[in-house]
């Protein structure tokens, strides 16, 4: 009876050590999937990172529009330059003072360009770049695009109303103290006028 009784609590005390080691042997493989996980963690912020600062170098994000500049003599709108002459000629000779500015009669392709243009002008009307001198009454800029927004006065373009005094009206001008989007009227492109030059506007280095 005793050794029944030695063996029954050998066998219990075994037992006891088993039970105790389960929760031991848990906490053991939970701490080694918590290394591991912050392991790959740290891996994946590592590669993540890698990945921004590379597409970074090889893409960066555009930066702050860079200081633009115009040349003395010139008013600046919107990162664009503008001349207006203080002499009067045709408007081929006028164009071909904008070319020798590296610039080219104005196109007025904006209401906000258009009230610009109309409170800086005070010489009278100024030439600017559209024309149908190419193909009658189809008014295009210099550039060869037609208009996207017109300012024509009423009853403007009318080709000097078949009066011979006017000639041929194939140049348009912007007119001062008028309405803002009724403004351009119709020339003889011999007039002698003032102009506007347009160029884009230099970036400071």
């Amino acid at each position: 009876v005793i050794e029944k009784t030695r063996s029954y609590i050998k066998k219990k005390k075994k037992k006891k050590k088993i039970n105790r080691g389960v929760p031991l042997l848990f906490f053991y493989i939970c701490t080694i999937c918590e290394l591991a996980l912050c392991y790959v963690s740290s891996l994946s912020l590592s590669l993540s990172l890698s990945l921004s600062l590379s597409l970074s170098l090889t893409h960066p994000e555009p930066g702050p529009a860079r200081e633009k500049t115009c040349p003395a003599g010139w008013r600046m709108f919107t990162f664009t330059c503008y001349f207006l002459s203080t002499q009067s000629d045709s408007w081929e000779k006028a164009r071909e003072d904008c070319r020798a500015r590296e610039a080219d009669l104005v196109i007025i392709d904006s209401l906000e360009k258009q009230e610009f243009l109309t409170k800086v002008v005070i010489k009278g009307d100024s030439w600017i770049g559209l024309t149908d001198k190419n193909n009658e009454k189809t008014w295009k800029w210099i550039d060869g695009t037609l208009p996207t927004v017109k300012f024509w006065q009423k009853g403007q373009p009318d080709k000097g109303n078949g009066n011979p005094k006017w000639g041929e009206e194939d140049c348009a001008v912007i007119q001062p103290g008028m309405k803002t989007d009724e403004n351009w009227n119709d020339l003889r492109c011999d007039a002698s006028k003032p102009w506007i030059c347009e160029k884009n506007a230099l970036a400071l280095t």
